[in-house]
C-alpha cells in the first residue's frame, strides 16, 4: 500500500519491456496486454480496490506520510543552502531535521556531504544512463543483465521517495552486479570471438 513501491515497480517492468520490445515482438505484445490486463483486472476483483488504491485515492493533502517529507525536503535544502561545500556531516539531517532522514537520496547526500554529496549523485545518475545505453546495444543487451538493471533501477527511484542510505540494501546489492557487466560481457564477447575463429 505504498505508492512509490506501486509507481516505481510499474515504471522498471515498462523499462525492462522497453529494453526488449525488439527481442519480443509488436505483435506478440499486442496480444499479450489483453490476457495480462484480464488477469490483472480478476486478482484485483477479489481484493477491496478502495483499500488497495486508498493513499492513491485520498490524494497528498490528506496524507501525513507525504506532508511531513515534503517539509523533510524543505528542510534538506535549506540545510544545504547554509552549508554548501561540506553540507552538515555525517548523519547530520537527523541531528537537525524534523524527520530521522529527509526520504530522498539525492537530498539526503547533498544534505549530509555539500558539494561532494551532489557530486556522487550525478555520478549515480551518470551511472545509470550509461548502462541503459550499454544494454539497449547488442553487446550487453541479454535478458538477465537487463533485469539486473531494472531491478537496480526500481531500488534506485524507490530511494528518491522512501527510507535513508543505509536501508537501501537492495540498491546497493544490484548496483554492485550491474557495476560488474561490462567486464563479464567483454570476457564473454571474447571467449565467444575465440570459439568461432
Amino acid at each position: 500500500n505504498t505508492r512509490g513501491v506501486t509507481v516505481f515497480m510499474c515504471l522498471s517492468s515498462l523499462i525492462l519491456l522497453w529494453l526488449n520490445i525488439h527481442k519480443i515482438g509488436i505483435l506478440k505484445i499486442a496480444l499479450a496486454t489483453p490476457i495480462i490486463f484480464a488477469i490483472f483486472i480478476t486478482i484485483l476483483s477479489k481484493f477491496d480496490p478502495k483499500a488497495l488504491f486508498a493513499r492513491f485515492l485520498n490524494g497528498l493533502e490528506h496524507d501525513q506520510s507525504a506532508g511531513e517529507r515534503l517539509i523533510a525536503w524543505k528542510e534538506s535544502v535549506q540545510m544545504l543552502a547554509d552549508n554548501p561545500i561540506l553540507g552538515v556531516g555525517t548523519n547530520g539531517y537527523a541531528e537537525y531535521g524534523y524527520l530521522a532522514y529527509p526520504h530522498n537520496f539525492f537530498l539526503e547526500m547533498a544534505t549530509n556531504f555539500g558539494i561532494l554529496g551532489i557530486l556522487a549523485c550525478v555520478i549515480t545518475v551518470g551511472m545509470f544512463i550509461y548502462y541503459a545505453q550499454f544494454l539497449s546495444e547488442k553487446r550487453g543487451g541479454t535478458v538477465y543483465y537487463q533485469t539486473i538493471y531494472v531491478i537496480s533501477l526500481f531500488h534506485f527511484l524507490e530511494s528518491l521517495v522512501r527510507f535513508t542510505l543505509w536501508m537501501h540494501k537492495g540498491f546497493y546489492l544490484f548496483t554492485g552486479l550491474l557495476m560488474t557487466l561490462p567486464p563479464i560481457v567483454k570476457h564473454i564477447n571474447s571467449m565467444q570471438k575465440g570459439a568461432n575463429n
